[in-house]
């Protein structure tokens, strides 16, 4: 959906992000799950950076453009 350019995606794209980072944290703070735990802070990094991509300004003027009323 973010590629579609709606604009609602990115938001839940961010919260989803977000619980991630609370179960990354509560995964860290558990004894004994380090192997889990490096696959876990290297998944997180890659969805801070596409979370990063969805909020910049290009990004921002691509989801305005794709959700402007289309003439026929």
């Amino acid at each position: 959906m973010n590629k579609a350019g709606k604009s609602w995606a990115r938001i839940v794209a961010s919260v989803l992000f977000g619980l991630d980072t609370l179960f990354l944290l509560l995964g860290v703070a558990r004894a004994g799950a380090a192997a889990n735990s490096l696959v876990s802070i290297l998944i997180w990094l890659i969805g801070l950076g596409a979370v990063i991509l969805l909020w910049r300004k290009d990004s921002s003027e691509y989801i305005t453009a794709q959700s402007a009323p289309r003439s026929r």
